[in-house]
């Protein structure tokens, strides 16, 4: 549990549009504020994508903490869940 994982997958065709992690981060900081850098990182795929609006799929994740701070970070870099 120490690295935060998110994907953008276009379930239609099968392809995934973004991937990120916060293992390749080479920031010092938090857990949490790297989490919601990777939020913002995915969100600029996103656009990159052409992509607005997803499903934020947390899967047993409880929202709060590093799941709620990545939803922040990908919702002030644009995305709409």
């Amino acid at each position: 549990n120490q690295h935060v994982w998110a994907h953008i997958i276009d379930d239609l065709h099968g392809k995934t549009l973004a991937s990120g992690n916060t293992k390749v981060l080479k920031t010092k900081s938090t857990k949490t504020e790297k989490a919601y850098t990777l939020g913002q990182e995915i969100a600029k795929m996103a656009k990159t994508a052409k992509v607005t609006h997803v499903r934020f799929d947390r899967g047993l994740s409880s929202y709060h903490g590093r799941v709620e701070s990545f939803a922040k970070g990908a919702r002030d870099g644009g995305l709409k869940f």
